[in-house]
């Protein structure tokens, strides 16, 4: 477990020496806002203010970074433009921590918009949703989902997003979310050199699954594993243990023996293939886990 902190413009300008002793406080990574959508009908995208300056400073010192986009899409065709906005702001970077899309808007429709993401019900935001995350992980960066507990557990579709990594949100003494997650964000009161901070634990090691997978702008490892033996829609039997994500960084999948079909890839992951039927996912594989039928 590695604790860490989430700052934006709300914190101020964080000159090298507040980040150094941030760093020396015990904090071993930051999630960075990298940006948001405005309220209103126009919907503006803009990159948070101290986005550069900070990132600039956690790389001169060494703190591993990862970064947020606060989303305030209703449709799949905004979610995309919002994911856009985050790669063009990610030109020429490199993250060890994951792309997380920060969904949480529940905005006063009748007084900024006719639509926000509560309002739109779980069916269509859980489509939203997957829709940025599917557009960020295509271009090789690792990506997950930031909302909280009540969120999680209310306004979204979890099966149809069990692929992409969970941070929760629970300012609570112990995160009680049932599903897998990766970063828990334990308090929004936390303080650091004086400020006031967001607190989070991760429990997974980003950065060496990052790196080793050539994500998040490390480049690809020319040693990658051959996916051509198996396709989407192909019948498999399962034959060896799998894993309940496809980073291989949760729970055990159950399966051994059951006959099923490939479903999704994903070429830059430890477990590739995304197994199951009608009814959902079974779990994530490497090949020498299934048997073609």
């Amino acid at each position: 477990m590695k604790k860490g902190i989430d700052v934006s413009t709300f914190q101020g300008k964080l000159s090298e020496k507040d980040w150094l002793n941030i760093k020396n406080s015990g904090i071993e990574f930051a999630i960075l806002r990298i940006g948001y959508t405005g309220y209103g009908k126009a919907k503006s995208k803009q990159k948070d203010n101290q986005f550069e300056n900070n990132y600039a400073m956690c790389k001169k010192i060494g703190m591993p970074v990862g970064v947020y986009w606060y989303s305030c899409a209703v449709t799949e065709e905004e979610a995309i433009e919002e994911a856009k906005y985050t790669l063009k702001y990610l030109e020429g970077k490199k993250l060890e921590y994951p792309v997380y899309i920060d969904t949480e808007d529940n905005h006063d429709i009748n007084k900024y918009a006719k639509e926000s993401q509560y309002s739109i019900g779980k069916k269509r935001l859980t489509k939203v949703i997957k829709a940025y995350c599917e557009y960020v992980e295509n271009k090789k960066y690792y990506v997950g989902i930031y909302a909280s507990l009540n969120w999680l557990n209310n306004q979204l579709i979890l099966d149809d997003l069990k692929a992409y990594d969970k941070w929760v949100a629970q300012w609570a003494p112990k995160c009680t979310y049932q599903g897998s997650y990766g970063m828990w964000q334990y308090t929004n009161k936390g303080k650091v050199i004086g400020k006031t901070m967001d607190l989070d634990e991760a429990y997974y090691d980003f950065e060496k699954i990052i790196k080793e997978r050539g994500l998040n702008g490390y480049g690809k490892d020319s040693n990658e594993e051959n996916h051509n033996q198996l396709k989407v829609g192909d019948k498999v039997k399962i034959i060896g243990i799998g894993n309940a994500n496809s980073y291989g960084t949760s729970r055990t999948a159950k399966g051994i023996g059951w006959e099923r079909e490939i479903l999704k890839i994903y070429k830059d992951r430890e477990y590739p293939y995304q197994v199951g039927n009608a009814k959902g996912t079974t779990g994530f594989y490497k090949a020498s886990a299934l048997k073609k039928l």
